[in-house]
């Protein structure tokens, strides 16, 4: 029977005579920290430079721009609203506005249709559209009428010399993303 007494030791079943001190082999937790710091720090460095985060940016402003498009079409219909989008190539955005008419047009008050601006390096190379063909300078704008549409177009976006094509078609109302220039 063990007895334990202050400053006294005890033997250990295994042999081992231990003091009253625990002693651990290991790391801290603020040695941990500073190690996850570093180590977050480096992927901040590393993770823009890798090819698949950098097309993420490219296909993550098409996917959205598509969803405008669709929204727009859909919403247009629904509501019986028509919706002007104007493409601004040189400020790399597209704004949106609404108009119940079609003849005097307001920004929307709808939060879900306030438009588009292209960051991180994703720029909107032209706009194709059958009445005035390829455009890529200068404002151009494009109406969602109630139960027709808009007239057939393709937007195109690129970054580092990676193209989308995004195309919207009136007579099926569907908006298609295509790799590549198209």
């Amino acid at each position: 029977m063990l007895t334990l007494k202050a400053g006294t030791s005890i033997e250990s079943p295994g042999g081992c005579a231990c003091s009253g001190r625990h002693t651990a082999d290991g790391f801290t937790l603020l040695e941990l920290m500073v190690v996850m710091v570093i180590l977050g720090s480096a992927l901040l460095i590393v993770f823009p430079k890798i090819p698949y985060f950098e097309s993420f940016a490219l296909d993550s402003a098409a996917r959205q721009t598509s969803g405008l498009f669709r929204y727009l079409d859909e919403s247009a219909s629904a509501k019986k609203i028509y919706y002007r989008v104007d493409f601004l190539p040189e400020r790399n955005s597209i704004e949106v506005e609404s108009s119940v008419d079609g003849s005097e047009f307001k920004q929307t008050g709808d939060s879900s249709v306030q438009g588009l601006i292209f960051k991180n390096g994703v720029e909107m190379v032209d706009l194709v559209l059958s009445g005035l063909g390829k455009v890529n300078r200068g404002d151009v704008s494009v109406v969602f009428n109630p139960g027709t549409g808009a007239e057939p177009f393709a937007l195109h976006l690129q970054k580092k010399g990676r193209f989308v094509t995004v195309s919207y078609n009136p007579y099926s109302g569907r908006v298609k993303l295509t790799d590549g220039y198209v």
